[in-house]
């Protein structure tokens, strides 16, 4: 990931786990991730994470015209819920990547984790 699409993946994780704060290290795990990828899944969530910040553009879903980064918190799980639950399956299957990536980086951090298992 460069430049914007890392700046999305930030936004995407602070706003699909609240309170999370994305450190350097998990920027760097999702990098390391990405390089032992497939090309193509690599390429999936390059393009996959550009129209996701500019899908609220193309949607409206979220009442105002901004790129999804730039979108107030509630704004941001509005949109997000608006992925996880369209009717449509295929929009549905088109964020599952980007969510799998997420979830999978963030909660390989044995310290996450921990603090997750602790609340459980």
């Amino acid at each position: 990931m460069i430049g914007r699409e890392r700046f999305v993946f930030v936004h995407l994780a602070q706003a699909m786990i609240p309170g999370l704060r994305v450190t350097p290290a998990i920027l760097e795990r999702a990098r390391e991730f990405l390089l032992h990828a497939h090309p193509g899944f690599r390429f999936l969530i390059r393009v996959g994470l550009v129209l996701f910040d500019w899908g609220t553009l193309f949607f409206g879903t979220t009442g105002s015209l901004e790129h999804f980064c730039l979108l107030s918190p509630r704004g941001k799980a509005r949109y997000i819920r608006f992925w996880m639950r369209h009717k449509i399956g295929l929009l549905r299957q088109c964020f599952m990547p980007l969510r799998a990536l997420v979830m999978t980086v963030v909660f390989d951090d044995p310290r996450i984790a921990g603090q997750w298992v602790k609340a459980c």
